[in-house]
């Protein structure tokens, strides 16, 4: 009886995977990490942290943080303000996005946006914090 349930339990195992598997690849576009040169201007209090562009389809999107420039808790006043240029200089898209803090105790704030622009048509993407 052990013997069955010794080889039962392999080949249900392996049939639950194989059912899951194809969900997993599963995704509504595809997504992949920008080569884009990012560039970040820093106000006089305030320091960016990592920033990240993800390429889709019909855009970019630009999602980062950003922190006081010394150690502490505290709001986070004004717009990122987010362009994106081509490579010979020339804007193709901006747009600003608001700093959100977690809770009042957080240090530092994220914020996101989404650029509709084509991936290929950009060179550069120049992050800057107005207060």
């Amino acid at each position: 009886m052990q013997d069955r349930h010794r080889l039962l339990l392999p080949i249900l195992l392996a049939l639950g995977l194989s059912a899951l598997a194809p969900a997993c690849s599963l995704l509504p576009e595809q997504i992949t990490q920008s080569t884009l040169e990012v560039e970040t201007i820093d106000s006089t209090d305030y320091r960016f942290g990592p920033v990240r562009v993800m390429q889709y389809e019909q855009g970019l999107q630009v999602r980062g943080t950003i922190a006081h420039d010394i150690h502490r808790r505290g709001a986070i006043p004004g717009t990122i303000h987010i362009e994106v240029l081509a490579q010979d200089g020339h804007l193709l898209a901006e747009a600003d996005a608001y700093p959100m803090r977690k809770n009042r105790q957080a240090y530092s704030a994220r914020f996101g946006t989404w650029l509709p622009v084509a991936p290929e048509a950009g060179q550069r993407i120049r992050l800057s914090h107005q207060p």
